[in-house]
């Protein structure tokens, strides 16, 4: 695993902390989950990418990604697959 996506990782690790956290009186249950994400971490994935990336598009492949996990890579952990994935999209 590169540094690129170890930083992706730990982004996306953070990110779901932060998450469980804001979420917590709902036990998680958010529907618009990818949309909190991409905005969390828009700013650093842009940063770590160095490219303009839109949200809307991050958040897309981040709902995407998580229908697809189980199927593709069930025994990877979630933010090691999320961040493989992006990294595969967004690399020039």
């Amino acid at each position: 695993m590169g540094s690129k996506q170890k930083e992706l990782v730990e982004l996306l690790e953070n990110v779901g902390e932060a998450h469980h956290e804001e979420f917590m009186d709902v036990d998680g249950e958010d529907p618009e989950w990818a949309r909190w994400y991409a905005e969390k971490m828009h700013a650093e994935f842009e940063r770590l990418m160095g490219r303009s990336i839109s949200v809307d598009g991050v958040a897309d492949l981040l709902a995407q990604f998580s229908r697809l996990h189980s199927e593709e890579a069930p025994d990877e952990k979630w933010a090691s697959y999320y961040a493989r994935k992006l990294l595969d999209f967004y690399s020039d």
